[in-house]
């Protein structure tokens, strides 16, 4: 298309425009998040209306809008449709078919705030080729929900999406929603509340669950589903006028027509309910701050804190169990776990005791024993911790179990025993000792620290730890076992440092979960949290950040940029095998990301492993993706004449060289190679390039 320029309302500039292709959702910006469907609020903010809908009901089955002040969510409407159990189901239709654009790789989504009472609903999709032909259906079920009434606050609808990819040929879509079957004892009647309709494109990494509705986008979708447009532009648009209320203006043109389409601006919209807002803070360092709220967040939400007034972005919601399995990860479950009362939550025994004598205390702690003589043993003899109830929902979960082991004159081992509901044994797992014999003493670095990751089975509910001490060797006259620390919890992506159990903070966190059904991390406060404890060289903190940030966004939008980061901070650390994993795991997740290639083939080049190196530099050079700096070829060429393998090092620079045949550096590095081939005139032929 040839350059274009626009003139906006309320300014005299020229704003330019370019034009973009169709083909790869160029347009999805100017879509996301903006509601196609007409009054699917039922009138907003004004006057209860069905405008846009059709119905077909019999009486006495009724439909209508805000059945009393008691059923509808302030400041809104809600439709309802009612029926007795025995009558004909009421059915609304939208009026007008929706306009789709299903051949882009977008992503749309149908939501709505549903209350039933003794029955469920439905929500019929008939997608539609460009000749009206329904070419496929899809029935969306809301199942009952007593715990959901509906009412005067939304928090007490049950909030329903659905992410949908339509047929490549469909361009529209017919939307109708009917009341379901009579279900339930007591009253012979059905009631079903419904509000805030949405359909439209989302993105897939944050679903929403309204937005108002958009003539502008509707628009759009209408003339992407016309073939003979070739090219759009976003335009951004600083209006001076101040009662205009749109934001950006889309074009669509080919070569003989252009369409002008005004977007609406989406305002910001609070929750109503702000009781429904939980804070929660993290208590280990690098912790996440998360908004906790009883149905997902829609748009940018003010929070108030002791510390003062932020507003939110929009993020993924998470639900209670994704919100748990990040916070309790890393956290012990064990109570007294480095016996700072006595012996509480365990077993009791004969020769049990605490911190035997000086040389066998931790010099920051206590340290239990077990002491036997050997004329009073027959066999290997288990100490077991209390049973520990696992949290719930994550019975079929990997848990991280350790302890700190040191025995003398026998051996000793830690193990973990699996309970059903009714306390029986149903599996067990033990870690063998690492030594002949463990010191133990004053530092823990003299101890032996067994464990591991081990799968809980299917069916146990509970677990609990326990330490077994072998026979007191033979020649010998009495053994000692020595342990501390001990650890329990739900595994998180990387090993955790022992730390005692914080009942307050657990506690807190079955509270949260019990007042709220989604959470959101505050990724943008942690990110810049992170991102400056990078730049300040704090690396111990970074580290703690980023794992942070990709415990709960690992295979989101930052899982490339925090791997990335987070095995930067560790190579400065000096943990190379650390950060070699990480990057290794987040090429296996994203392996067309060039950043990460490049972060992988530059570890191994720092590692000097060459045979790594010089793979992962081929894979980038065969990923392209545009030009790379010259350091790169420089250290691909350096890999390879490592290995020997000098032709094929002189013939990656040759092919750089024909693309910048100046580049001082890649002569340099071709009289090098030259030499190292005892090449010698060709060798001085490149210095003397170099001195020219």
């Amino acid at each position: 298309m040839p350059p274009a320029s626009l003139f906006y309302q309320g300014g005299a500039d020229r704003v330019p425009v370019s034009w973009n292709t169709l083909e790869a959702a160029s347009m999805a910006p100017a879509l996301i998040g903006r509601n196609l469907l007409p009054n699917g609020d039922f009138g907003g903010q004004g006057a209860a209306t069905l405008d846009g809908w059709l119905t077909d009901v019999q009486a006495p089955a009724a439909v209508g809008i805000d059945f009393g002040d008691d059923w509808h969510p302030d400041g809104g409407h809600a439709l309802y449709l009612f029926a007795p159990a025995e009558a004909p189901r009421p059915t609304l239709q939208l009026a007008e078919l929706l306009p789709i654009v299903a051949d882009r790789g977008l992503t749309y989504q149908c939501s709505g705030f549903f209350a039933t009472h003794r029955c469920s609903a439905n929500i019929l999709l008939e997608f539609l080729n460009d000749q009206e032909t329904v070419i496929k259906e899809t029935l969306l079920s809301v199942e009952p929900c007593n715990d959901r009434p509906g009412g005067r606050n939304l928090a007490d609808y049950r909030w329903r999406q659905w992410s949908l990819t339509p047929p490549a040929t469909a361009t529209r879509v017919r939307l109708s929603l009917n009341l379901g079957a009579h279900t339930g004892a007591g009253e012979a009647t059905s009631f079903l509340f419904v509000s805030q309709l949405f359909m439209g494109v989302i993105d897939p990494q944050a679903p929403l669950a309204w937005a108002p509705y958009s003539p502008g986008a509707r628009a759009l979708s209408e003339e992407l589903t016309r073939s003979h447009w070739q090219a759009g532009a976003l335009i951004d648009v600083d209006t001076l006028d101040p009662a205009a209320h749109w934001c950006t203006e889309v074009e669509v043109a080919s070569e003989t027509a252009c369409a002008q389409i005004k977007l609406e601006a989406t305002p910001d919209r609070a929750l109503d309910d702000e009781s429904a807002v939980v804070e929660l803070i993290a208590t280990q360092p690098g912790g996440l701050r998360w908004i906790g709220t009883h149905w997902p967040l829609v748009v940018r939400i003010r929070v108030t804190t002791e510390q003062g007034e932020f507003r939110v972005d929009p993020g993924p919601a998470y639900t209670a169990a994704d919100f748990l399995r990040v916070m309790l990860a890393g956290e012990n479950l064990l109570p007294n776990s480095a016996f700072d009362q006595g012996f509480d939550h365990w077993e009791r025994h004969e020769g049990q005791g605490l911190d035997f004598s000086p040389g066998t205390r931790l010099t920051d702690g206590h340290v239990a024993y077990l002491h036997r003589q050997a004329t009073e043993e027959n066999g290997p003899l288990r100490l077991y911790t209390e049973p520990v109830r696992l949290p719930a929902g994550f019975q079929d979960c990997h848990y991280q179990v350790s302890g700190y082991l040191a025995y003398h004159r026998c051996t000793a081992s830690l193990g973990v025993e699996w309970l059903d509901e009714h306390g029986a044994v149903i599996d067990q797992f033990q870690w063998p000792p690492s030594y002949g014999e463990a010191t133990g003493g004053t530092d823990l670095a003299d101890y032996d620290h067994q464990g591991g990751s081990v799968a809980a089975p299917e069916q146990a509910v509970a677990a609990r730890l326990f330490v077994e001490k072998s026979q007191t060797r033979l020649g010998h006259n009495d053994s000692f076992l020595f342990f501390t620390r001990l650890f329990f919890s739900l595994a998180g992506p990387v090993v955790t440092p022992w730390k005692p159990m914080d009942g307050a903070y657990l506690e807190r966190l079955n509270e949260c979960v019990a007042s709220a059904e989604y959470f959101q991390p505050l990724l943008q406060e942690h990110l810049e949290q992170a991102e400056a404890a990078s730049r300040a060289g704090h690396w111990s903190l970074a580290v703690a950040h980023w794992r942070s940030i990709l415990a709960v966004d690992m295979a989101g939008a930052l899982g490339v940029r925090a791997t990335v980061r987070l095995a930067e901070a560790l190579r400065r650390q000096g943990a190379l095998t650390e950060a070699e994993s990480t990057l290794s795991a987040g090429v296996e997740r994203f392996p067309e990301s060039r950043e990460l290639l490049i972060a992988a083939a530059e570890l191994a080049t720092v590692r000097q492993d060459w045979a790594a190196a010089s793979a992962r530099w081929g894979q980038v050079l065969d990923l392209g993706g545009g030009e790379l700096p010259t350091r790169f070829y420089l250290q691909y060429s350096m890999a390879l004449c490592r290995q020997q393998r000098n032709a094929e090092a002189e013939q990656l620079i040759a092919a750089r060289l024909a693309q910048d045949p100046q580049d001082p550096l890649l002569i340099i590095a071709q009289a090098e190679i030259a030499m190292a081939q005892q090449n010698w005139p060709e060798a001085i032929k490149h210095w003397r390039e170099i001195a020219a």
